[in-house]
């Protein structure tokens, strides 16, 4: 049984047939925030913002922050769940189970595992790979 852990944001536990969407919902919110980011403080330099300071921009500053912030931290967990992704391996395998990982196929094959046989599906949320969630194939010994 392929799990990696319950996750009070999706209120789900991400498995096998959810983890794809789990680790894409990871690495979208940050380029999200940097997209938020960019087009914030563009608008805040290429505006009169010394001249017409007002509550909107002291939010919009703050808005910023957060996304900033926010990002930033989402950003370092996706890539450590990219990371194991490619290692094949679930956040319960690498704390409960440290050492020789028997299901590791190979980064490719391990990412196909998870986001499916089509690379040029993986950054959408869509296609989930095939298997019953139960029996993996094993890497070389």
């Amino acid at each position: 049984l392929k799990m990696d852990h319950h996750c009070p944001w999706i209120n789900n536990c991400v498995g096998a047939f959810n983890h794809k969407f789990f680790v894409l919902f990871l690495l979208w919110i940050p380029i999200t925030a940097a997209w938020l980011c960019g087009t914030g403080l563009y608008h805040v330099v290429y505006s009169d913002f010394l001249v017409e300071f007002s509550l909107g921009y002291v939010n919009l500053l703050a808005s910023l922050l957060a996304a900033g912030v926010f990002g930033g931290s989402l950003l370092l967990f996706g890539l450590f769940h990219l990371r194991l992704a490619c290692r094949n391996r679930t956040t319960i395998e690498l704390f409960e189970k440290p050492g020789r990982n028997l299901w590791d196929l190979g980064t490719r094959r391990n990412l196909a595992a998870v986001f499916g046989p089509a690379w040029y599906l993986w950054p959408l949320p869509i296609a989930t790979p095939g298997g019953d969630g139960l029996h993996f194939p094993t890497g070389p010994d």
